[in-house]
Parts: C-alpha cells; sequence; structure tokens
C-alpha cells in the first residue's frame, strides 16, 4: 500500500483543523452538521438521520418525563426520507411552554460517489426498501403502539373543518391535507391521553395492556395489528405513520404527556356499529380539541341518541 501522506504526517496536514470522526469522512466537513457539538460529514449525518438515531436538546427547558428526575427537554428528529428531516424547535412565543414548531430541513446534500462492484451489471429500477420499523418488545409498549396505529388518521387524508357536521359531510372533508406534523401530534395526544389514564385510574394499578384493551373504549386495536402486519416499504403510509407514533412515543417517555387534562378521544368521522349510516360528529368549541381527523376532551361525550325509524 501506497503512503497517504508522502509528505508529513496526518497530525502535519490536518494541524489545527477538525477531529477525525470515525465512521465519517475526516476532510468532509464542509456542510455544517454537527452532533453533540462535533462536526460531522453531510452523509454520516444523513444516516443517522433515516435511521432515527438523533434527537435535540433544548437547555432552557426543564422537563421530568414520567415522574423522573428533571432533565433539559429533548424532541425527536424525525426522519422523512430523501435527506429531509424534521427538527422541533421552541415556538418563542410564551416563557417556557413547551410549545414547539415543526421545521423541516433537507434534503441533506452530500455527494454521493458510486462505486464499481465487479461482475455486478445494471438491474434498472432500484428495489423498494421493506419498511424498517420495528414494534418494541416491551409488552406494554407494544400494546400502545398497536392501538394508536389503528386509531390514528391516516396520512395524506384531508381535515373535516370544525364546521362540518352531520351524514351529508361524510367523505366531504373540507379542510387541508394532514400534514405529518398533525400525525405527531394526534400520535402524541393520544399516547398522552393513555398515560393520563394510567395515572389517574384506578390508583394507577392497571397496566397500560389492560388499559387499552379494556372493553369498549379502543376499537382501532385489532386495525393496529393488521397495519403492522402490512407495513410495506419505507416509503409507504403505514410505514411513515409507524415510525411517526414511535418517535412520539418517546417523546412521551422522555419528556411526558403534552396534556395533562385529555382521557377520552373521538373518531371526527363516526361509523356506528349498529348499521345506522355513519356521521361527522359536531365539533364542540369549549370541550373539544381537534387534531388531524380526531377530537380529544377530558370527559367522555355523550352517546348520540338513537333516532326512532
Amino acid at each position: 500500500m501506497s503512503d497517504p501522506y508522502p509528505v508529513g504526517s496526518y497530525v502535519d496536514n490536518k494541524f489545527g483543523s477538525l477531529l477525525f470522526i470515525d465512521g465519517t469522512d475526516p476532510f468532509d466537513y464542509s456542510g455544517g452538521y454537527e452532533i453533540d457539538g462535533m462536526p460531522v460529514s453531510a452523509s454520516e449525518f444523513a444516516r443517522l438521520a433515516e435511521a432515527g438515531a438523533l434527537q435535540t436538546e433544548n437547555p432552557g427547558d426543564m422537563v421530568n418525563g414520567m415522574a423522573g428526575p428533571k432533565h433539559p427537554a429533548t424532541r425527536p428528529v424525525i426522519p422523512y426520507g430523501l435527506g429531509v428531516f424534521g427538527v422541533f424547535v421552541p415556538d418563542g412565543g410564551r416563557d417556557n411552554d413547551l410549545q414547539y414548531d415543526l421545521r423541516l430541513f433537507g434534503p441533506v446534500a452530500f455527494a454521493h460517489h458510486h462505486a464499481s462492484v465487479s461482475g455486478a451489471e445494471p438491474t434498472g429500477e432500484p428495489t423498494a426498501t421493506p419498511c424498517d420499523v420495528k414494534l418494541p418488545n416491551d409488552e406494554d409498549q407494544r400494546e400502545i403502539v398497536v392501538t394508536v396505529m389503528g386509531e390514528m388518521t391516516r396520512l395524506g387524508s384531508s381535515q373535516y373543518g370544525t364546521d362540518q357536521h352531520g351524514r351529508a359531510a361524510v367523505r366531504h372533508a373540507s379542510g387541508s391535507e394532514i400534514s405529518n406534523y398533525d400525525s405527531y401530534r394526534e400520535a402524541a395526544y393520544m399516547l398522552s391521553a393513555i398515560e393520563n389514564r394510567h395515572r389517574d385510574w384506578n390508583g394507577g394499578k392497571s397496566s397500560y395492556s389492560q388499559i387499552v384493551n379494556a372493553p369498549g373504549q379502543f376499537r382501532g386495536h385489532g386495525g393496529g395489528v393488521r397495519d403492522f402486519a402490512n407495513l410495506g416499504t419505507n416509503d409507504s403510509e403505514p410505514c411513515l405513520r409507524a415510525r411517526i407514533i414511535l418517535s412520539a412515543m418517546e417523546d412521551v417517555l422522555s419528556n411526558g404527556v403534552w396534556n395533562t387534562s385529555i382521557y377520552y378521544w373521538r373518531g371526527v368521522e363516526q361509523w356506528p356499529e349498529n348499521g345506522d349510516p355513519p356521521f361527522v360528529r359536531t365539533f364542540r368549541p369549549l370541550l373539544d380539541t381537534r387534531i388531524a381527523n380526531t377530537d380529544f376532551m377530558q370527559d367522555e361525550p355523550p352517546v348520540p341518541k338513537k333516532r326512532r325509524g
């Protein structure tokens, strides 16, 4: 092998420059990316962002998560594929209110070098990568994720306006398309409602699995099981929705619930089990918080009265 530094040494050539980071190109820090205060190449940053291995820390916001010791608030970096990622930043609207805006960055710009492989032939269209999202090993967390998966609004749907209600509004949503951030907030609120029940109901003695599987509470569990069995590829809607749920769960586990007073939610679009026609529920301005196509509330809403046929 030839000496890569025929004149002088690595130290001589790089004296006063940035340190070598294992797994990246020690000569390429032109992108300006840093992890834990150390510069990394754009390719390494993109690799970790796509793997969901990055998060931001906000030292000014101290939280205690699930009743643990206080620590700086963290928020996950959400990968959207193709080098695009989302970062939560404090909105600056009020002092330490833990309100964040999601800002998109990217695509991460880095040089991609194609290496030739002996004997390899071009394959034409790229092969889709199977979804790499995995269910948690912990039983409670697994049951929570599956339930939320089946309860959430599908990405790409349109949101119902708060002025829409009744049977005629079904499948005629007038609002904007639900964004990834809307979906993230919806998941975080569902996770918060489950945690609030765990904390405040039955003296805190019920397991999370018992809470999400309680009779007559969450109808989406079966659908969530089916969705996780058919996640498709990394760019599919179920895979992205599952990735958002896991990121939101990590957020709630680390930083605590997003709202301490919600215990119930209802889908905006209702499909009665007795076979009655579907309808869009009426939004109650002082009682409901609408995120995506889910309404969250503190008290269980009354069951609509049946009409005489």
